[in-house]
């Protein structure tokens, strides 16, 4: 399973590629496909975490806390993770919609390359989406199986992803508005390698990640511990 998984992450990345050195594709194009992308996985990984815990039942899915105004309240591992990721994904609409849509074309002086494009950003779009829902349906297969712990650590190894792209989105967006394509190959580069590794790491599955009649897994408080 985790080389589809991995092989699906080569085809999320190659996307952009492909639309880069292959047609052209302009840079702000590529800094809201990355935001898409984005908001597509968070969503796919909450549909993830609910249809588990209604197919398991699993007691840790609702043993987490959040912080709120320095008071610590109880929450679900839903909650947790479609709360911090939001915060990140909101962060980044912020920063993509200001350099793809000012700074970057500002800058070019009506340079063509720099400019968004709707037409381009759709057939990224529905690639990436189609891709996203098939790595969704990869984990579907089999979710009554897996135990909480797999799931907990799906979504650490998720939220650790949005803050990645959070980062590279900061400092590729502040090196793209100077050097464009060639900048831009090496960040998706580099956001591919990170992704493959990930893919190939979380998807390693032990004899701790599928459950037994009526067993429960050891709920590890991992979002508990962010900041």
């Amino acid at each position: 399973m985790r080389w589809l998984h991995a092989l699906l992450a080569v085809a999320m990345n190659a996307v952009p590629v492909v639309g880069v050195l292959a047609y052209g594709w302009s840079v702000p194009t590529i800094l809201v496909l990355f935001w898409l992308e984005n908001v597509a996985a968070t969503l796919a990984h909450c549909l993830r975490i609910a249809a588990h815990r209604r197919l398991s039942r699993r007691a840790g899915h609702w043993q987490h806390t959040m912080t709120v105004n320095g008071v610590e309240k109880p929450t679900s591992l839903l909650m947790g993770f479609a709360v911090t990721a939001g915060v990140f994904t909101s962060a980044h609409a912020i920063f993509v919609f200001v350099f793809a849509f000012l700074v970057i074309p500002h800058g070019a002086g009506g340079d063509p390359t720099a400019q968004f494009s709707a037409e381009q950003f759709w057939i990224g779009a529905r690639a990436l989406v189609a891709i996203t829902l098939v790595d969704l349906g990869l984990d579907l297969h089999g979710l009554r199986a897996r135990s909480y712990a797999w799931i907990d650590r799906e979504t650490s190894r998720r939220v650790g992803r949005v803050i990645i792209l959070h980062v590279g989105l900061i400092f590729g967006a502040m090196a793209l508005a100077n050097a464009p394509v060639g900048m831009l190959v090496v960040l998706l580069g580099l956001k591919g390698l990170v992704e493959l590794y990930s893919a190939l790491a979380g998807g390693k599955r032990g004899a701790a990640d599928v459950t037994v009649a009526k067993g429960r897994a050891n709920p590890e408080r991992v979002l508990d511990r962010l900041p």
